[in-house]
């Protein structure tokens, strides 16, 4: 989550962040990146600096682990509901949306 709001870090502001030495966020750096969900960049001004960043999937995961619904399942259960059911659900969310 921090990484996806704070933008590409370098190994050592993610050390920093999350207070752990760098040879031990190398190492868990070295875990997710093999899981797919990081990457690392070279810095286009300086090629030693290497900056983390989120994959596509790193992306997803989080996107996943944090909603509070899944899509997947709303989407496959409003497509067993007759348009009753689901004018119905619309008119709730209405309803709930617009009170005060």
């Amino acid at each position: 989550m921090h990484l996806y709001q704070s933008g590409p870090l370098t190994l050592g502001e993610t050390a920093k962040h999350f207070n752990r030495s760098i040879s031990a966020t190398t190492e868990i750096t070295k875990r997710i990146e093999k899981q797919g969900w990081i990457t690392r960049v070279a810095d286009p001004e300086d090629a030693r600096v290497k900056f983390v960043w989120l994959t596509q999937k790193g992306e997803a995961a989080l996107l996943e682990a944090t909603s509070v619904l899944s899509l997947e399942r709303v989407s496959a259960r409003f497509k067993q509901m007759s348009e009753i059911e689901i004018n119905k659900v619309i008119k709730g969310l209405s309803i709930f949306l617009d009170s005060k």
